[in-house]
């Protein structure tokens, strides 16, 4: 899923796209309170009966973006400078995916060919003289082009949605948590949700409670009525993982050299249900067993297929 989100940094580079600048610092109002919009019921486990609040959501600070619900801020995201960085990285992915879908647009209306059923050797030598971007990541297939504008699509129209306009058969609200401390924990208590050392998360995108599982996150933060991203100690190190306009502009670069928040955020709206549903974790449907099973056989075309 990577190269999906890290399509879009490499064909805003290409066309020159400009991306506004963030505000420095978002101003708490007066009136900012905690509430529950969706009446989110507590946690009872089901063995011992206790019950445990959910977290709540923190209102009344802005942007538009939350007061109109494309997302909620956890009552985590209490400060102001962590919610300025994820908030220009929302902003920033909305912008990208406009553009880059607007790429892919004239990229498939310049092929030489019809596209078909298989890969066409001219339009695939087309895009490797034409896009570098496209043929890295996607092995210059021209027919997975209307595919991965699509997904851009889905992020352009869907993450500026409120939640009952999204669609894809799950809760359309999403919850941003953050984590800068390494605080929230697995379902079990028994160790920090993000990881730790070299193997830690970015960050994490969880699908809402389902009763006939056991949460991955802990109760708290384990939503019926919502998705959620929870942002990982490492996302907000700036160093890492700067803001796009950060290093945007500068010189030029090469996809193995160059990383952001945006990249970061981007594939985790990949998994959510109202946009591509890519599995995460748990994966209750066995994806990854069968990529392991298609790695261990050296299936060649299978992992060479962007769609997997």
């Amino acid at each position: 899923m990577k190269f999906i989100a890290l399509l879009s940094l490499s064909a805003t580079f290409a066309v020159g796209h400009v991306l506004s600048k963030p505000k420095t610092s978002l101003v708490a109002r007066a009136g900012q309170s905690l509430t529950n919009p969706d009446n989110e019921p507590d946690f009872e486990d089901v063995v011992t009966g206790d019950k445990t609040p959910k977290s709540r959501v923190l209102s009344g600070i802005g942007p538009e973006e939350a007061d109109n619900r494309w997302f909620d801020w956890d009552e985590s995201c209490s400060n102001a400078d962590q919610r300025t960085k994820i908030l220009a990285a929302f902003r920033h992915i909305i912008q990208l995916s406009d553009a880059t879908s607007g790429h892919l647009d004239e990229l498939q209306k310049g092929l030489p060919k019809p596209v078909g059923k298989s890969t066409n050797k001219d339009n695939k030598k087309y895009i490797f003289d034409t896009d570098p971007a496209y043929a890295q990541m996607f092995l210059g297939l021209d027919d997975r082009i209307q595919y991965v504008k699509d997904t851009f699509d889905l992020v352009r129209t869907k993450a500026n949605a409120p939640p009952d306009a999204r669609g894809g058969g799950k809760p359309g609200a999403l919850r941003f948590i953050c984590n800068a401390n390494n605080e929230v924990m697995t379902g079990d208590g028994k160790e920090p949700y993000c990881g730790t050392g070299e193997n830690a998360a970015q960050a994490i995108a969880t699908i809402p409670y389902n009763p006939a599982y056991k949460p991955t996150i802990e109760p708290k933060y384990s939503f019926e009525k919502s998705s959620s991203i929870t942002f990982c100690p490492v996302f907000f190190n700036n160093d890492a993982f700067p803001n796009i306009d950060v290093v945007a502009g500068f010189g030029e670069h090469t996809l193995d050299k160059i990383d952001c928040a945006e990249r970061v955020l981007l594939h985790e709206y990949m998994h959510l249900a109202w946009i591509r549903n890519m599995p995460g974790a748990p994966d209750y449907i066995g994806y990854f067993k069968a990529a392991d099973f298609a790695r261990v056989g050296k299936w060649g075309s299978i992992k060479g297929n962007p769609d997997n």
